[in-house]
């Protein structure tokens, strides 16, 4: 039996040899195939705006899925059924050749080149390059575009007959046709009036849904409102500040606001009154305005940072955002530590109010009884801005039938406290002092 075996393997070496040839192959177009459909949208594009030129191949393949696609699967395709025909070449010598024993072995030979394909050709490949799509899709564009030009006289004439069979089988339109981001939302507020959600889970999913579209420009802290220390001061000072702002880190400047050299955290300096800030400066990272605040999350989970210093268009610094604002667009505002908890609705006299900016504006309008236009907000705050059509400041005022709302507070861009007054009530007020 050891003599069939080494008579086999010296018999069929190069034929063996060519199977693991095309094996590669498979496992090849297989991989290529898990990594580049494993791509997301915004890696695409990336790479499309990439100084490599293997990214900036790999965004071109994928401008035409359909040709990649047909691409992949005839050379997985040729691959798989020259070596099944390969093998099944070597079975029926084998089968022959050997008398006693030989059609069992012709037999294994068949089941290991299936068991091959399917571990060592597809499932193997799919499973390590979809864990790492852009490192490998990378590696793999040049070869792979190589192959889509060997391929092209085969692959036009089958793309062809493609689209005509999908244009019997699907109707025109169809393949465009996906729920947006505003159907979306009418199903989910369809979902809270049948009573599925709540208005927490509305607010939360609304936020999650336009995640993509928030700039960072939207939620930041403007530079008004920022907490600086200038590194030329005393360290007295800086307790100070951090006592009064209750703040934990506190970025630092040199000579101008425009010029911020890095962070202190606070506890250093609590831990040594005495010490030397420039020693214990930290990084900070600088962010511009219109970058969206997923690509900012994902950078801030990369980098293990949760604060960074936004820049306008010349370089001048415009506010401050972290870790915290981002993940209140989508949970809504999260009270500090540090904040006392107050009312949503405070009764000042008969017709005045003061209103938390996060009441929502379903509870206002069956408090006052008010119906009030759908206008896309779910809270007085959000409500207010909307009227105003412009970023509150405090002390801004606006009015809305019998009522008139002043801005008391703003943080971040949003309305935190709001005056209400009964507009009759104030009118009567200033015919009285005239």
């Amino acid at each position: 039996m050891e003599e069939d075996n080494l008579y086999i393997l010296l018999n069929y070496l190069p034929q063996i040899l060519f199977m693991l040839f095309l094996l590669c192959f498979s496992a090849f177009f297989s991989a290529t195939e898990a990594a580049f459909f494993s791509l997301t949208r915004e890696e695409i594009s990336r790479f499309g705006k990439s100084d490599s030129k293997s990214e900036r191949l790999v965004n071109t393949l994928l401008k035409t899925p359909k040709n990649l696609l047909t691409t992949i699967l005839l050379g997985n395709m040729l691959a798989n059924i020259g070596l099944f025909c390969v093998s099944y070449g070597i079975a029926r010598k084998i089968a022959v050749a050997v008398p006693n024993g030989g059609v069992w072995t012709a037999g294994m030979v068949c089941v290991f080149s299936l068991l091959a394909v399917i571990i060592i050709g597809e499932v193997i490949p799919k499973n390590i390059t979809v864990k790492v799509p852009d490192k490998y899709s990378r590696w793999a564009a040049m070869p792979i575009y190589i192959f889509d030009r060997i391929f092209l006289p085969f692959r036009v004439p089958i793309v062809s007959f493609i689209n005509v069979i999908s244009k019997i089988f699907v109707k025109s339109g169809d393949e465009e046709k996906c729920v947006t981001i505003d159907e979306l939302k009418m199903l989910v507020e369809f979902s809270e009036k049948q009573g599925i959600v709540d208005r927490e889970e509305r607010s939360m999913i609304h936020g999650i849904l336009d995640f993509k579209r928030v700039q960072v420009k939207e939620i930041m802290l403007p530079r008004v409102d920022m907490h600086l220390y200038n590194i030329a001061d005393p360290v007295e000072g800086l307790i100070e500040l951090a006592r009064e702002t209750k703040h934990t880190k506190i970025p630092a400047y040199e000579e101008t606001t425009d010029n911020i050299i890095g962070i202190i955290h606070v506890k250093d300096v609590f831990l040594d009154p005495n010490v030397e800030l420039r020693s214990i400066l930290k990084p900070i990272q600088f962010v511009p305005e219109p970058k969206s605040i997923e690509g900012l999350l994902r950078q801030f989970i990369r980098e293990g940072s949760q604060m960074a210093i936004v820049v306008d268009e010349y370089g001048g610094t415009a506010g401050l955002i972290t870790l915290e604002d981002i993940i209140e667009e989508i949970v809504g505002e999260i009270q500090d530590e540090h904040e006392k908890p107050r009312e949503t609705l405070e009764k000042i006299d008969e017709n005045k109010y003061l209103i938390s900016g996060n009441l929502s504006i379903r509870d206002w309008s069956d408090t006052f009884g008010v119906e009030i236009e759908p206008m896309g907000v779910d809270t007085v705050g959000g409500f207010v801005i909307t009227l105003l059509e412009h970023i509150p400041k405090k002390g801004d005022s606006v009015e809305y039938e019998d009522f008139v709302f002043t801005v008391e507070a703003v943080r971040k861009r949003r309305i935190t406290s709001i005056l209400q007054e009964m507009k009759i009530k104030k009118e009567a007020d200033e015919d009285k002092d005239g």
